[in-house]
């Protein structure tokens, strides 16, 4: 029971069994003046948003795709003001019968422009907000390997640490495959490896009528749970996968953009409690409400470059009004977890000759070795016989008179 199952329902085709989500991950964009398409006016894409396709980097693995593919032209669509990401990446399992499909279910408050993205996405995100690893080492003595005079000899005791980076990362950017859906209607869109549908029934029973017509089996509670996202005016979508000969697998990454200011998670949709993580990328601090922060920090120079990683329990039994949106916070205190590692290195045995005598200690073999004694009287000689001879005064005769 994890993430997937409180922001989306999972629904079968007649004659395919739905499978079990196992876990998935979920990211949060905050946008500002979305530009999509390459026919867009160069003008308009100084947005900072890369209108360049890249929903076609990765179909994903073949056992969740579908059979037939394609691209929408390239158009233009642009939201002006501010816009939100939702990006889930469910993963499945337990699905026994080949070539079995099934749907996601989701709801966004307005129609969205959807995508698929890299499959290494929430990899990324996973290692960019990881506890900092500080490395303290010290250098060991070690006969085996002879003996230097130098600081990188090192001495025992003697040590040093060293911190990783600042974590760098960059929300993936909108690309052109969500284009090509302007009928407003029930038109099956191909994305990627999916095939797409986005409505706006006006009840359940429409509802009802669009799945079944799409050969889907719904059960009471799915359209129970979707009811009071309708009566709200949210736009109903589903998500067509396809499972051929694989019992487990991971979905190519599903991004659905939206013009609205609000981070809001729809938790009422799914059937559980869940633990979860989950990312906002904003140009600040963003945290879920009760939600534990590990992370937070500027990852890149964008708009939309802090990164802030929530952990949080999420309710997916509660009411659509009381579904958790994330809030700025002010200052955008930043913060990142550390863990400290200590290691041992063996170096060569630390040997400064007539150095030796006077004490030879970490980073000190290099320092200036004692002045022989025999130096000094020599330098004494040579500088009184080089010194400049003192002229002598006339000697004045006196003479005295009787």
């Amino acid at each position: 029971m994890l993430v997937a199952l409180v922001l989306a329902r999972v629904i079968a085709e007649t004659g395919s069994p739905a499978p079990t989500l196992d876990d998935g991950g979920v990211l949060l964009i905050k946008r500002h003046d979305v530009v999509i398409g390459d026919a867009c006016d160069p003008g308009m894409q100084d947005a900072g948003v890369d209108a360049s396709p890249d929903a076609a980097d990765d179909a994903g693995p073949a056992d969740a795709g579908a059979a037939d593919g394609g691209m929408p032209d390239a158009g233009c669509e642009t939201i002006a003001g501010d816009a939100v990401t939702l990006m889930l990446q469910p993963r499945f399992s337990r699905v026994t019968t080949s070539g079995a499909r099934f749907a996601l279910l989701l709801v966004t408050p307005a129609r969205p422009i959807i995508e698929t993205k890299p499959s290494t996405v929430f990899e990324d995100l996973a290692s960019v907000t990881a506890p900092e690893v500080r490395i303290h080492e010290t250098k060991v003595p070690d006969p085996a390997l002879g003996t230097r005079c130098g600081p990188s000899g090192g001495g025992g005791g003697c040590g040093f640490s060293a911190a990783e980076p600042d974590p760098s990362w960059t929300p993936p950017g909108l690309g052109d495959a969500g284009l090509g859906d302007t009928d407003g209607g029930f038109t099956v869109d191909t994305v990627g490896p999916y095939q797409v549908v986005r409505a706006q029934p006006a009840d359940t029973a429409e509802l009802a009528s669009w799945l079944t017509s799409l050969s889907y089996l719904t059960l009471p509670s799915d359209l129970d749970a979707v009811a009071p996202y309708i009566t709200r005016g949210y736009t109903v979508v589903a998500i067509r996968v396809a499972v051929d000969g694989t019992p487990s697998g991971q979905l190519t990454p599903i991004a659905l953009t939206w013009p609205g200011a609000e981070l809001k998670l729809p938790v009422a949709l799914g059937s559980s409690t869940v633990a979860s993580t989950v990312y906002i990328a904003a140009p600040g601090r963003y945290e879920l409400p009760g939600a534990s922060v590990p992370f937070a920090w500027r990852t890149s120079f964008g708009e939309e470059g802090f990164l802030t990683r929530n952990e949080v329990v999420l309710d997916g039994n509660g009411n659509p009004d009381d579904d958790p949106i994330a809030v700025r916070v002010a200052g955008d205190p930043i913060v990142r977890p550390s863990r400290d590692e200590y290691v041992e290195k063996h170096v060569p045995v630390q040997d400064c000759g007539e150095a030796s005598e006077i004490g030879c200690g970490c980073g000190q073999c290099n320092a200036r070795r004692p002045v022989r004694g025999d130096w000094v009287i020599v330098a004494g000689v040579v500088a009184l016989t080089l010194r400049p001879k003192r002229r002598r005064r006339p000697h004045t005769q006196l003479t005295i008179r009787t």
